[in-house]
């Protein structure tokens, strides 16, 4: 199994290193793999996370030349709260439709209990739910939006200050060029918690 997760790790760089090659403007790495490269200095491995993507984040205007993500090979979906990059050569796992329907519908309702989600999901089930394309591992792309002086992702109600995003760090993630936000520690704070630094083995990720 482990060596399973060590392929999807390596896949998990195949597809960035020709996904940044199409992207045109100013974005950066957060999440799991932000928590990864400042605390450990490395991708945290895939079954500590138990996930097998890499979240980006976008600047406003930032874009991605669908003509060269084709050339590479790449596919894009458009997948509830966030578009996915993937890589169709690779395994494709089919979801259960109606759970990722419902996950995202929790998050844009928070405020409602799990028996009020379900009575008010289930009306637009047929409508809004979509049968994923995208395989397995890729790669999730957040669209920032400025608001307030700050840049939001408004479905997961995620923020980073001008000062985070203004100036980023250049970063080589196994001799990839990426990026990373200013004052790491601190969004990694606002996100994991004042412990983040400590390694949580019953961490379970939404």
């Amino acid at each position: 199994m482990k060596d399973i997760y060590r392929l999807d790790n390596a896949r998990l760089l195949n597809i960035l290193n020709r996904l940044v090659k199409c992207i045109k403007g100013k974005w950066f790495i957060g999440d799991g793999t932000l928590l990864g490269i400042i605390r450990d200095g490395k991708m945290l491995p895939v079954d500590m996370v138990k996930r097998t993507d890499i979240d980006l984040y976008f600047m406003p205007d930032t874009t991605i030349d669908y003509d060269m993500l084709q050339q590479e090979e790449l596919c894009s979906e458009d997948y509830y709260l966030n578009e996915k990059i993937y890589d169709p050569s690779y395994q494709y796992i089919q979801q259960n439709p109606w759970r990722e329907y419902l996950a995202a519908f929790r998050v844009l309702n928070r405020e409602m209990n799990k028996a009020e989600i379900m009575y008010e999901a289930s009306p637009f089930y047929q409508d809004l739910k979509i049968q994923n394309k995208h395989t397995t591992p890729n790669i999730d792309i957040y669209y920032l939006k400025e608001k307030d002086g700050n840049f939001v992702e408004d479905t997961w109600d995620i923020h980073f200050t001008k000062d985070e995003v203004d100036n980023l760090k250049q970063y080589e993630l196994e001799n990839i060029p990426v990026y990373i936000p200013n004052n790491p520690e601190q969004i990694l704070e606002r996100q994991y918690g004042h412990d983040w630094r400590i390694p949580d083995p019953f961490f379970k990720y939404l």
